[in-house]
């Protein structure tokens, strides 16, 4: 469960170091969100995937279900 004001300290100091990952996995980076808003829910995001071949393939995986959960993580940009 996850506390309602979780993510208002990050999203105040470190927005610009967050990134979308899959499976939490550093070397497989999805793209950098270009919404984030904590609702009532929890972590509202929206992410432009990268037009990779990684990207690409991931995106297929999403249309046909077998992806259903994202990692997002604040990072330095230089672990990319």
């Amino acid at each position: 469960m996850i506390s309602k004001g979780a993510f208002a300290k990050t999203l105040l100091e470190n927005k610009a170091r967050i990134v979308h990952l899959y499976q939490h996995h550093p070397v497989q980076l999805s793209g950098r969100p270009t919404v984030l808003i904590e609702d009532e829910k929890g972590l509202y995001f929206e992410t432009t995937i990268a037009d990779t071949a990684l990207g690409n393939e991931r995106l297929e995986l999403y249309r046909n279900g077998n992806i259903e959960e994202h990692s997002i993580t604040a990072c330095d940009d230089h672990s990319f």
